[in-house]
């Protein structure tokens, strides 16, 4: 077994694939929850609402905000340290996450063209806002990161057979080729599992099947951490 072998497949933005080879699923179950549950983050959490007269209810206007990604340096902040933001906007137009300015020259909104509120004529929103220091085993907010894996497939031929050219173009992906005459999985990253292949076969001659000790792992970062 190979052991602590980690490839980066790619990376562009904030998106992220690694093959990791030489463990399990345990492992990397825990790996996953430690990135969504214990890297502390910015949210905002507590609100002084001082005028909202636009369509949305406050309690709805602050899940929305909750939802904000808000980017710092966080090796600056403990866990319940907060920042002092303000929101105010007047109508008619949209109310976009830009318009929420820090007083932290360190923390500002990750996404500056999330819609907020649609606010008409004479309509405002004026509020001070507690971005709090958290991590996602509290609230979802919290999370820095969407995080999971799956294992990397492998093709067993159980039952050999002279003609696999059918079988390969059955392939959805066309990961499948024929070299030698024996059927060959080339891209094991690019096979979804979908299961054509072996509906193409009489019972039992090939087997899709996942490999233990392989993983493909996935971040997509909201841009806080």
């Amino acid at each position: 077994m190979v052991k602590n072998a980690v490839k980066e497949l790619d990376s562009k933005g904030n998106r992220t694939r690694l093959l990791i080879k030489g463990t399990n699923a345990i492992v990397m179950n825990a790996l996953r929850r430690t990135i969504m549950a214990d890297i502390p983050t910015l949210a905002i959490e507590e609100l002084s609402i001082y005028e909202n007269s636009g369509p949305l209810f406050d309690e709805f206007l602050a899940q929305r905000l909750a939802l904000v990604p808000l980017k710092a340096d966080l090796d600056a902040f403990s866990e319940g340290d907060k920042v002092k933001l303000t929101l105010e906007a007047n109508g008619p137009g949209t109310v976009y996450s830009k318009q929420i300015k820090s007083t932290d020259a360190g923390v500002e909104v990750v996404e500056k063209n999330i819609p907020l509120a649609l606010l008409k004529k004479d309509q405002h929103v004026r509020m001070e806002l507690n971005a709090v220091a958290g991590t996602g085993k509290t609230h979802a907010k919290w999370q820095p990161a969407i995080v999971s894996y799956k294992n990397v497939p492998e093709l067993r031929i159980n039952k050999d057979k002279s003609e696999w050219e059918s079988v390969a173009k059955a392939c959805p992906p066309k990961v499948l080729s024929v070299k030698a005459k024996k059927l060959v999985l080339e891209d094991p990253l690019g096979c979804t599992m979908c299961g054509a292949c072996m509906d193409h076969c009489r019972e039992n001659e090939i087997s899709i099947v996942p490999d233990e000790t392989s993983f493909v792992f996935y971040m997509e970062s909201f841009g806080g951490a």
